[in-house]
């Protein structure tokens, strides 16, 4: 029943207008001034206990959340006098698909539980673990990997059931940006060195055969 976030009305305006396990990506919210993206703000929130101890018990998680995100609209509205528009437009997507041998995971025919994905990171590369998980969450889950946020990732990979799997890749630097300075020395104009692990596209075929 408690919301608490520190971040900016980009990310509170993705989550608000998305679905469960399926916020917005940054080029599905178009328009609007820049400090949206820069300002952060404490947002701490309770839904009523007469509603938690009442009507949600009967909901799933994922429905109690979109319940949230409604509610987190109004205040959007209230608190920062958001207007929004709806619009139907063509975007580029990425699509999540089987690669040319196949999928190299097999279903997990004895999971037992519902689905948890855990991430760590950053460090020697980023990890997602992934327990009993259908193909429609893992593609909702990677699709806020900040490589993947400038489209909309789609799951076309035709696979039915859970699975469980690691999946391990090394994050790139954005071009341009300068390498972290070591012993307290900058090396702002030395060459940068190329991450030494797989990127998230040759981990996905590499490991997971899509």
């Amino acid at each position: 029943g408690h919301y608490s976030a520190t971040t900016n009305v980009m990310s509170l305006i993705m989550n608000a207008y998305g679905q469960y396990n399926r916020p917005l990506s940054p080029t599905q919210v178009l328009a609007g001034p820049p400090w949206i993206m820069t300002d952060m703000y404490d947002i701490n929130a309770k839904v009523s206990d007469s509603i938690v101890n009442g009507e949600w018990k009967k909901l799933s998680l994922g429905q109690r959340w979109n319940g949230a995100m409604l509610m987190l609209r109004s205040l959007l509205i209230n608190r920062f006098k958001l207007r929004v528009k709806h619009e139907t437009k063509v975007l580029p997507v990425f699509d999540l698909a089987l690669a040319r041998n196949g999928p190299k995971i097999a279903e997990d025919k004895t999971a037992d539980r519902s689905c948890r994905i855990t991430g760590l990171g950053p460090g020697k590369g980023l990890w997602l673990n992934v327990n009993s998980c259908d193909f429609s969450t893992f593609a909702n889950i990677l699709s806020l990997v900040p490589e993947l946020r400038s489209r909309v990732l789609v799951d076309k990979t035709g696979l039915q059931g859970r699975y469980s799997f690691k999946l391990h890749w090394t994050a790139k630097r954005p071009p341009g940006t300068p390498m972290p300075a070591r012993g307290g020395q900058s090396n702002h104009n030395a060459a940068p060195s190329e991450p030494s692990g797989p990127s998230l596209v040759t981990a996905l075929r590499e490991q997971l055969g899509l």
